[in-house]
């Protein structure tokens, strides 16, 4: 960290005096100093250098409270869904109620950020806040909050692009009303935080332990998520979404030895505001040479690395806790049964059903045959990728024992994003060969490099989670550069990145489910695998679970199926997220069971997305990945509302 603070404070020094020289920055107003390099420099440069410490601190804060409420590494101040709402509000207003930003872009972010937050509280309230439901109920805010965002990107493009700026975080400042609104904020909110810093502390042991030692688990909980949430709530209405530093900055404390809750208060946003100063300072050195980079970007880009390089380096850990050992249960053969006859009506409704220019048709054997050839591609691609993700997602969420854990957190599908979005957008008129070659380069290069680092590291699922999910932002941060680029193929490069099967071919079809069959035959030795996992490594070891072995063949296996349905559809986040969790929702908690019923449910999700992303706006077609969360998000939310199977 003593680097970074060198860097910020060289690259600080050469900006201030590029702006103004060393001799008048204390020189009165009389002198002969040009009026405009003084006003920069009063005005400009030292509120936006306040302003990236107050809002790393910020940021850094939240992160730490929100980790240790949800007891999981990967909580960040975006978790709760409230960065996704204030981009939304922003977005929508800007579209259809334009006059309301008379009120300021920070009004109106803050606003959706505050509807979103309460939205996350009320499907997520019980008596104890417990940790899992705000986490399911911040995903499923955050994904659909994600599919309008999306949505309005491809069809009105052109009408946001400065809200597209400013959702990839910006640091410019003209005043000091930013400082002067945040810095108390802060404070109030880090004080209020260190008062409650003891008895959250506890919570660590798990609710029982806590309760039996006297902590009221739900109101702490509730006191500790109200200023965390604020926090992020407040930076992302004052300089947009800068994402990972809430992430990242908690992990470095860790990683340098900070071990208690209290700790974490104290080092983390200062590691937060370091990370954001030197990250802007950087930015601000690169914009003279013609290089514009989003400081919210370039926070992953410097962030990233410096992250895996202290994983890798240290040997101490995050805490997950392991799911509930499995109980014995008789085979579930009238619900799966259920499922594969859901998932074969589906798929033939979405063969034989559509909609025309003289309305809606359903098609007889006898006519369908001339659109068969067309249509049968897109529904196998569709039901096989689906499957693929959830059961990667029931792999990785079982291996590393943390529900929000998904395939996409290895990296694998955003390197493959990535290497599709430069071809997609530097090479002219490729084809979907090129395309699919630079993806599948750039996701070998992740997993072998998030295999390596691990191997390296000691392979625990700790550090897996985080180094992929440190490569992973790391390549989202340059498909968002590239994205912000002003290229005219944005708007292909958007529709590739919302998961569409329009492209997906009879051979990509047929490979997609190969690759299914493959895996389902491996999968009957993974599920012995996965039965005994959650009694722990010393028990697996002493029954003979070669647990080195087993760790890296479950990642591998995970990373071909997540890599596999990138390739084919691009990359979709819902179904290998939350399929797993609507499975055991069903009552299918063993290993094998859940699989299988996952693997329906998410067949199921994408299929009926496809078909509906083909009919709702015909002739216009909607990506499938966009609707795949609201086709099965809403179950899982009446099912939380009804608390009629517990998450906590």
């Amino acid at each position: 960290m003593t680097t970074i603070v060198v860097a910020a404070l060289t690259m600080t020094y050469l900006n201030l005096v590029h702006q103004l020289p060393v001799e008048d920055w204390l020189s009165s107003p009389i002198k002969d100093v040009p009026d405009l390099d003084r006003i920069v420099f009063l005005y400009a440069l030292l509120p936006r250098l306040v302003i990236s410490l107050i809002c790393g601190a910020a940021l850094a804060t939240s992160g730490a409270a929100l980790q240790q409420v949800m007891r999981n590494p990967l909580a960040e101040p975006t978790t709760l869904g409230a960065s996704a709402g204030a981009q939304l509000a922003l977005m929508g207003v800007a579209l259809w109620y334009p006059g309301l930003l008379a009120f300021g872009l920070d009004t109106v972010a803050l606003a959706g950020a505050a509807l979103a937050s309460l939205a996350v509280a009320f499907f997520a309230f019980d008596r104890h806040f417990s940790p899992r439901r705000l986490i399911l109920s911040g995903l499923i805010i955050t994904l659909y909050a994600g599919t309008l965002i999306t949505l309005m990107s491809i069809f009105h493009s052109d009408d946001l692009g400065g809200i597209f700026i400013w959702s990839t975080g910006t640091l410019n400042q003209n005043d000091w009303n930013g400082v002067r609104s945040l810095l108390p904020r802060l404070a109030i909110c880090w004080f209020a935080l260190l008062m409650i810093a003891r008895p959250l502390s506890v919570t660590h042991l798990g609710d029982e332990a806590a309760r039996s030692l006297g902590v009221p688990i739900g109101i702490i909980r509730l006191l500790a998520l109200i200023p965390a949430v604020a926090l992020g709530a407040f930076v992302t209405s004052a300089v947009g979404v800068i994402g990972f530093v809430g992430l990242a900055a908690p992990a470095l404390a860790r990683a340098l030895g900070a071990r208690r809750f209290q700790n974490h208060l104290l080092v983390a946003p200062i590691i937060g505001a370091m990370l954001l100063w030197c990250t802007d300072q950087g930015v601000q050195i690169l914009s003279r040479f013609g290089w514009i980079i989003p400081t919210g970007t370039a926070t992953v880009l410097l962030g990233a690395p410096i992250l895996v390089w202290l994983l890798v380096s240290s040997r101490t850990g995050f805490v997950s806790a392991p799911w509930a050992a499995e109980q014995r249960a008789g085979f579930p053969r009238s619900i799966l049964l259920a499922m594969l006859t859901a998932v074969c009506l589906s798929a033939i409704g979405a063969m034989i059903v559509a909609k025309a220019d003289q309305g809606w048709l359903l098609e007889s054997p006898l006519t369908i045959g001339p659109i068969f050839d067309l249509r049968w591609p897109r529904v196998v691609g569709a039901g096989t990728t689906g499957a693929m993700l959830a059961i990667a997602g029931v792999l990785i969420q079982r291996l590393t024992a943390n529900p929000i854990a998904s395939p996409e957190i290895l990296g694998i599908s955003s390197a493959a994003t990535l290497g599709a979005m430069v071809v997609l957008l530097l090479v002219p008129d490729p084809s979907r060969f090129e395309i699919l070659v630079a993806a599948s380069i750039t996701a070998t290069l992740a997993f072998g490099l998030i295999i390596l680092l691990t191997l390296r590291g000691g392979g625990t699922p700790d550090r897996l989670l985080m180094l992929g999910l440190a490569i992973g932002t790391w390549a989202s941060a340059g498909s968002v550069f590239l994205l912000a680029s002003g290229n005219s193929r944005t708007s292909q490069a958007l529709a590739w990145l919302s998961g569409s099967t329009y492209r997906t071919s009879s051979i990509d079809a047929m490979v997609a489910l190969g690759a299914l069959v493959l895996s389902g035959i491996l999968l009957a030795k993974a599920t012995h695998w996965l039965r005994i996992l959650p009694l722990g490594d010393a028990v697996s070891v002493e029954l003979g679970l070669p647990m080195h072995r087993v760790r890296i063949s479950l990642v591998a296996l995970t990373a071909v199926l997540t890599g596999v349905a990138t390739l084919v559809v691009g990359p979709l986040s819902f179904a290998g997220l939350l399929a797993p969790h609507l499975a055991r929702q069903f009552g299918l908690a063993r290993a094998g069971h859940q699989i299988i019923g996952a693997a329906f449910i998410g067949a199921i999700i994408l299929i009926i997305s496809d078909w509906l992303g083909r009919n709702l706006l015909f002739p216009s077609q909607v990506p499938a990945g966009l609707l795949s969360s609201m086709v099965g998000g809403p179950y899982l939310i009446i099912m939380m509302y009804r608390g009629r199977r517990s998450l906590g």
